[in-house]
């Protein structure tokens, strides 16, 4: 059970030669409740970015990310989570600044989740992303789907039920969010572009990424991961009951393997 008040380092899982990859899905409320100093420990930088964002619920998502982020990175190196220095690149992506590592890392927040995937790069150049998603009753993903889906997505899509359909573009978006940002594109990428291979058991793989898609909160937020498919990972979650596996979400039948 996790500590009642706060998010201790011996329930932060870590990385290992083994298993060298890691992703982390946290409801915002738990990362509240186990880390109850608020914005105490995060930079001024972090600080300015959370007070930049309008309503309430968007502050506390933005400030458990960086809260995740620095207890986890801080864990992983053995370091106090306030030592941590951060900068970003020329594409706006964060980097570790110091202490100087082998890590990468990325996070993300929508609805009341927040996401880190951490990776550690010992041999070679790597990278990895996260995204997490909020469905949307409001968005009507039929006609926003050529902005992000391939023809034959746009096709599964289309055999599928409403509410199948809208999980089913939900997932491919997350998933690709991840994958952009992991390889460094960013905004810069054309979504319909990217076909990841998506298994029935939730996990994917493109250009060299192996990818794991969960659901954070039943259909309604979804979070995707990519390492390098030579990388193994764990992704795990964190919730009121403390850090568990993380479950998978099971695709559609009929949208189970995807390429044009």
């Amino acid at each position: 059970m996790p500590d009642n008040s706060t998010l201790t380092d011996r329930l932060i899982p870590t990385l290992s030669p083994a298993i060298p990859g890691l992703a982390c899905f946290a409801s915002v409320s738990s990362v509240q409740a186990y880390w109850p100093r608020g914005y105490e420990g995060l930079s001024t930088t972090e600080q300015d970015s959370v007070s930049r964002m309008i309503r309430a619920e968007d502050r506390a998502q933005r400030a458990a990310a960086h809260i995740l982020k620095r207890r986890v990175l801080g864990h992983i190196l053995g370091v106090s989570p306030e030592c941590l220095e951060f900068d970003q690149d020329r594409n706006g992506r964060p980097f570790l600044r110091h202490p100087e590592s082998t890590l990468d890392f990325n996070i993300s927040h929508a609805g009341n989740w927040v996401a880190l995937s951490v990776i550690s790069c010992r041999a070679q150049a790597c990278g990895t992303g996260v995204d997490v998603e909020a469905q949307r009753p409001q968005l009507d993903w039929t006609s926003l789907s050529e902005d992000f889906l391939s023809p034959a997505e746009i096709r599964i899509m289309n055999e599928l039920d409403y509410d199948q359909g809208r999980l089913f573009a939900l997932s491919r978006w997350s998933m690709k969010e991840a994958i952009v940002k992991a390889t460094g594109e960013g905004l810069g990428a054309t979504l319909s572009t990217i076909t990841p291979t998506v298994h029935a058991d939730g996990t994917f793989h493109c250009n060299n990424l192996n990818g794991y898609t969960i659901a954070c909160d039943g259909h309604h937020v979804m979070g995707a991961a990519v390492f390098p498919d030579t990388v193994r990972a764990q992704v795990i979650r964190l919730d009121s009951t403390g850090w568990g596996q993380a479950t998978p979400v099971t695709q559609p039948h009929n949208s189970s393997v995807s390429h044009d």
